[in-house]
């Protein structure tokens, strides 16, 4: 599976985390989620 995130991050990662730690982080950017909006109503 090929992924979105570029190879110097994915060493970066595993460098300062660890193998699990780093696929854990890793596998939590490859998902998608929900889109949320806020307002600011002191300026509305």
């Amino acid at each position: 599976m090929e992924t979105k995130i570029p190879k110097f991050l994915k060493e970066k990662l595993e460098k300062q985390y660890g193998g699990d730690l780093a696929k854990a982080i890793l596998e939590g950017y490859e998902k998608t989620r929900k889109v949320t909006l806020r307002v600011n109503t002191i300026w509305c």
